[in-house]
């Protein structure tokens, strides 16, 4: 279980509706998953059961509660025109590089990124849009791990209110997934699906799972 609790501030750089903006970002998580031991079943187990060293390890029968709290905070420069929209952008996340494990064996890696995007209209009825999203682990971790996710948006907006629009899309994850996605927006509200397509070459890929996701936003 995790409990999260976030501030931003944007401030107007001109009278042209540009922004400077900051965030902060704290969770707490609580849990009694592990993931720092690992063993061959059924070596931790008898003919009565699970052996005392397999109980003391494992998340739930051990009983033991671990909680740990990680910080991010990110800064952002946005344009927010009525039908032009733009925005460039920085965050970390995990930068106190806290340990999850009772045992005090592993530490979550920082998690930095680099996110920009663009939206410019091709008539007064449709929009087309771009974005990409980078990130990498830094910190703690011997194994690297990074991720480009790049994607590409048409919307057309149902009538003169900017508010009301369909939009569908395509994202790549490079060397990993495709991402189709279809959205709504009707006023404040938004519902959308995404179907993430396993494009990987690795060998785990080869089981070509799929994934289905659908969200709702309420802007209040």
């Amino acid at each position: 279980s995790t409990a999260m609790l976030a501030l931003s501030y944007a401030m107007p750089l001109n009278n042209d509706n540009t922004y400077l903006a900051l965030g902060l970002q704290g969770n707490y998580s609580f849990n009694r998953v592990g993931t720092a031991y690992a063993y061959n079943l059924p070596a931790g187990f008898d003919k009565y059961g699970a052996l005392g060293s397999a109980m003391t390890i494992d998340p739930f029968g051990s009983g033991f509660n671990f909680g740990y709290f990680t910080a991010g905070a990110g800064v952002s420069v946005f344009h927010s025109g009525i039908r032009k929209q733009w925005y460039f952008g920085g965050s970390i996340r995990h930068f106190n590089h806290p340990y999850t494990e009772f045992s005090y064996s592993a530490r979550l890696p920082s998690n930095n990124g680099i996110q920009a995007g663009y939206t410019t209209p091709i008539n007064n009825a449709n929009d087309i849009s771009g974005y990409a999203n980078f990130t990498w682990q830094a910190g703690v971790n011997k194994q690297k791990r990074s991720e480009q996710f790049i994607g590409a948006r048409y919307s057309h907006h149902l009538n003169d209110s900017t508010n009301n629009a369909l939009s569908f899309g395509l994202g790549l994850r490079a060397g990993d997934a495709l991402v189709p996605g279809a959205a709504l927006n009707i006023g404040v509200s938004r519902f959308a699906f995404y179907y993430e397509i396993n494009i990987s070459g690795m060998p785990s890929g080869n089981y070509h799972r799929k994934a289905l996701e659908f969200s709702f936003r309420l802007n209040l």
